[in-house]
């Protein structure tokens, strides 16, 4: 092993990144190739649910090779060897490729020898890749692409002006999203043709041209070995760079151009040092030094340091830059104070030894895997030139320190802060098993299946008696001689009765005559098997009585009881953490005297919790200290899944939260587009959310209903609720800000027929405006007013019996 590997490699925050194996499985994912991964079928397990988004909904196969310990022990080739020729044969693949693992490494498997091999008897290609399972998936993408080229690329072939190809380009660095078509697009429309770009939506052919290329462009490190082979063997330079942006993907169109011309290659390795604040980008070196080539374009003031646990080439490092080989100095590099901010992949975010960065998540799917694969963003345009300008520290003129912007951009909707709060919450719901009698309301972990099966024999389904219906089979039977017990039985509702019997008549279709004998009416027709409720017909042992993610009503309780439920797992309730701020508060029963105002906010806060299902827990109130407010956040913080603070979230002297807010965060918004409750702040503080709610009731209430209840029903996996709707029509105009949305508060009355609406305005009391409301409107953006008479859809705050 490399002096990286082995006991120093192992994590206690972090998991294990893609392996080798994984690199080169994912590098030939989209050809026409054979692979087989000679394992016991765990780490072909590892690749296809952990490092493969592709994998589910594709028809592709990787075979696993299940290796024995006979095999193993003694080193027995054949199996592999005879099964890989004949899959081989049947299936015609352009090649094959044998990988190995771990345990075949240990042994010593010759996997090249193998796959000579497999090709000398079956006539088709074959690869073999000697990889341990103790490397990462870089040095495996980088050895798939390297040995396609070397076996396909054609030789001689020429150079076309205006062709790149894109080296390095797999779905472990870049996900399964759009990036690579975007990226292809963006060559495009500059005037490249892409030859080829290994390895998404490419082709064997196309690899097979891909040396008639005038340049390469390696977006990742992985491809920058195929980059040096082709420069040395075809001639064609490279540029190592992902182009990001707009800006600075317009720095790489013009390098690949003059790299075409003069035949050089570029290294884009920035650097530079500026005393102050350092940012510390983590993830893979290209992508690294391409963030940093575009905050200095952007003209961040501060030294940008890479790191990374995958290869680092010399050349392409910058003074600083830091090749991380453990967990622990990964961890000693975030406590040495070095610096200030953080770009890595969530999961690096959260470690312990973070919590003191300002810390921005970028995901890097060979280290999270599926928990963000569907979280990274697309690198090409405009939407990632927002964000790299969001990362940028600036000095100010009065302090000549870095500080990150506090002023409110109001750039983010309603719904875009719920989404990306819910986006960037890695939710780690916890399930309690709960006897029935407590399960009102609570939420379903998974789903419940009957143990019982009711009716367990079949029962009538009437109040009756039960017959034989062969007694009817010539017309209605002469009862006088009757008995009961031999010739039927009494047969109620939901009653078993012997088996003898086959039909049911209903009370309504007999009576007793004068001599007590039963008789049956002549104008009702009777069926054998009539009045007869099967066996099951209730519930059936396996049904589905509630599903998962669905909170349950008394009526799933009466089902539940008869399916022989008696404990239901059920989703535990999130922990919110309520904290007041604000040196003018007090608590209530106090007498407030001038200067004072009462903290009356918690109790409705905490009471829609409950309401909701979660668990709230309030804070005293904490005073406008700084000190006080973000140890009180760290406390929060441990304590609860979701942190609410209420007050200090806009721009007076004392809104110190949120300046607290913004340096904790991993995502940070502050302004909302909407009134009233504009100031509030949204933010993911070690993978929780934080809400900094604005301090008057009404922002809080409304905060409270679109965002906190949000990411309470986002917590139990439910949608959010509707509230039923009712056209009306406005007594008087109504003005608004069209580059906000509003929320309006109506009551109601009824006059022929119709509903009119009359707004509730700030003129009125807290009492008026919170509880006089029948109705509630959302005026959206772009909106700058409605006329009297106009006709608009409210939302219901009450029943209709309360409007008159």
């Amino acid at each position: 092993m490399e002096k990286n590997e082995g006991i120093s490699r192992l994590s206690i925050y972090l998991p294990p990144f893609a392996g080798d194996y994984s690199g080169v499985c994912s590098a030939l994912f989209e050809l026409n190739c054979l692979v087989v991964i000679d394992d016991a079928a765990c780490c072909t397990r590892n690749y296809i649910n952990c490092d493969e988004p592709r994998w589910s909904g594709s028809k592709k196969t990787t075979f696993s090779s299940r290796l024995r310990t006979i095999e193993a022990v003694l080193g027995d080739e054949e199996r592999l060897i005879s099964q890989t020729v004949d899959a081989a044969q049947q299936l015609k693949p352009d090649f094959t490729a044998v990988i190995s693992t771990p345990v075949p490494a240990i042994i010593g498997r010759d996997m090249a020898g193998i796959a000579r091999e497999i090709e000398a008897r079956s006539g088709i290609p074959a690869f073999g890749f000697d990889t341990t399972g103790f490397q990462y998936y870089d040095k495996g993408v980088s050895a798939a692409i390297l040995a396609l080229v070397r076996r396909f690329a054609a030789a001689n072939a020429g150079s076309e002006p205006g062709s790149v190809n894109i080296l390095g380009l797999t779905p472990l660095d870049f996900s399964a999203n759009d990036n690579g078509r975007l990226l292809r697009r963006f060559l495009e429309e500059n005037g490249f043709t892409v030859r080829c770009s290994f390895l998404m939506e490419t082709s064997l052919d196309q690899v097979r041209h891909s040396s008639s290329a005038q340049v390469n462009l390696a977006v990742s490190q992985s491809g920058l070995a195929a980059a040096e082979y082709m420069r040395e063997r075809f001639d064609i330079p490279y540029v190592a760079a992902m182009p990001l942006g707009t800006k600075f993907s317009q720095t790489v169109i013009a390098a690949l151009k003059g790299a075409g011309k003069d035949k050089q290659n570029l290294l884009n390795t920035p650097g530079r040092d500026v005393s102050g604040e350092k940012i510390l980008i983590i993830g893979d070196q290209v992508m690294a030094n391409s963030i940093r080539t575009a905050l200095y374009q952007k003209d961040c003031q501060a030294t940008v340091t890479a790191a990374s646990f995958f290869t680092m080439n010399p050349e392409l490092m910058a003074p600083g830059d830091v090749p991380l080989e453990s967990e622990r100095q990964l961890l000693e590099l975030l406590k040495s104070g070095l610096y200030q901010v953080l770009i890595a992949d969530p999961l690096i975010c959260q470690v312990p030894a973070a919590a003191a960065l300002k810390r921005y998540t970028l995901p890097h799917p060979a280290v999270s895997g599926p928990l963000h694969w569907d979280d990274v963003p697309l690198f090409v345009g405009e939407g990632f030139e927002k964000t790299i300008e969001s990362w940028i520290l600036k000095k100010t003129k009065k302090e000549g320190v870095m500080h990150m912007s506090e002023t409110m951009d109001f750039t983010t909707t309603r719904a875009e802060a719920l989404e990306l709060l819910c986006k960037n919450w890695p939710l780690k719901a916890e399930t309690e098993i709960i006897p029935l009698q407590q399960a009102c309301g609570r939420v379903t972990a998974k789903p419940v299946y009957s143990r019982n099966t009711l009716p367990v024999h079949r029962v009538s389904s009437f109040d009756g008696i039960a017959v034989k219906y062969s007694a009817f089979k010539n017309g209605l039977p002469d009862t006088s001689g009757w008995v009961e017990g031999v010739d039927y039985v009494r047969a109620d509702t939901g009653d078993d009765f012997p088996d003898e019997f086959d039909t049911i008549v209903a009370v309504e279709d007999f009576y007793y005559n004068d001599a007590g004998h039963i008789c049956f009416y002549e104008d009702v027709d009777y069926e054998r098997g009539d009045c007869i409720r099967a066996a099951g017909t209730v519930v059936r042992e396996g049904d589905v009585v509630a599903e998962a993610h669905v909170r349950l009503t008394p009526e799933h309780l009466a089902m539940l009881a008869l399916g022989g439920i008696y404990q239901v797992e059920v989703i535990k309730k999130p922990k919110v953490v309520y904290i007041p701020t604000g040196s003018e508060l007090i608590t209530a029963g106090i007498k407030p005297e001038r200067g004072q105002n009462i903290e009356a906010n918690g109790l409705m806060v905490a009471s829609y919790l409950t309401q909701w299902g979660a668990d709230p827990f309030c804070y005293p109130i904490v005073k406008d200290k700084p000190a006080e407010l973000e140890q009180a956040l760290k406390n929060a913080l441990l304590a609860g899944d979701i942190v609410l603070i209420n007050g200090g979230s806009s721009k007076g002297a004392e809104d110190y939260n949120t300046a607290l807010l913004q340096k904790n965060a991993a995502v940070y918004r502050h302004g909302i587009k909407v009134v009233p409750g504009r100031p509030v702040s949204i933010a993911i503080i070690d993978g929780k959310p934080v809400i900094n709610l604005s301090g008057p009731t009404l922002a809080t209430y409304l905060a409270m209903d679109w965002c906190v209840y949000g990411l309470v029903q986002h917590y139990y996996g439910l949608p959010m609720p509707v509230r039923p709707r009712l056209p009306v029509r406005l007594e008087k105009p109504v003005e608004k800000n069209p580059e906000f949305e509003m929320y309006l508060r109506f009551s109601l009355t009824k006059r022929e027929g119709i509903y009119w609406a009359s707004q509730i305005g700030r003129d009125k009391n807290l009492p008026d405006s919170m509880l006089k409301a029948h109705a509630l409107f959302v005026a959206p953006i772009g909106v700058a007013g409605y006329e009297a008479g106009d006709e608009i859809e409210v939302e219901l705050l009450c029943g209709l019996e309360n409007i008159r």
